[in-house]
């Protein structure tokens, strides 16, 4: 399975790739890269500017509440898709303790499926989620250096106002 993983990412290491918390030496691509080399073989490594955490990115967008623990689940059942042959954390470590492996592969099948259904939803601005949204011209208005700007020299000014009536007060 490694050495059709390494071919696959050798022809098409180009381009990019979006997963799913895969950022780690336990459960991330070194992870993978490691276990190929205890096995002998020479891992192709990606470039990290090549790599998409979805997951990441979606805490970066939204917040850290925009949808309970475990994420990836709570995301799918709140966007409609159905839990068809996929397995929670536990229920896969039953499976491979069971040696069902058909089970754990369609459980990772299914799980690819919806990591790109969610991206394509996030894409088209129809992702749901538990985040608060703001109107489309708060965060234009927000996102504008002017903006930023006044919000700085307001920070500035607020500060030197603090201190100057602080000095007045004390005298």
């Amino acid at each position: 399975m490694l050495n059709d993983f390494f071919r696959f990412l050798k022809q098409h290491g180009s381009n990019y790739f979006v997963h799913w918390n895969m950022r780690d030496a336990n459960y991330g691509f070194q992870a993978l890269y490691n276990r190929y080399r205890v096995l002998g073989g020479t891992p192709v490594t990606l470039d990290e500017a090549k790599l998409l955490d979805l997951a990441s990115a979606l805490v970066d967008i939204y917040g850290h509440r925009y949808v309970e623990h475990p994420r990836l689940e709570n995301l799918i059942l709140l966007n409609g898709f159905t839990r068809h042959t996929f397995l929670t954390g536990a229920e896969e470590a039953q499976a491979f303790e069971n040696k069902e492996y058909l089970r754990l592969q369609r459980s990772t099948l299914r799980k690819v499926d919806c990591i790109a259904e969610l991206l394509m939803l996030q894409l088209e601005g129809k992702l749901k989620t538990k985040a608060r949204r703001l109107p489309s011209w708060v965060t234009t208005v927000y996102d504008h250096p002017v903006s930023k700007a006044v919000f700085i020299v307001s920070a500035i000014v607020s500060i030197v106002a603090f201190f100057f009536a602080v000095i007045t007060y004390l005298h």
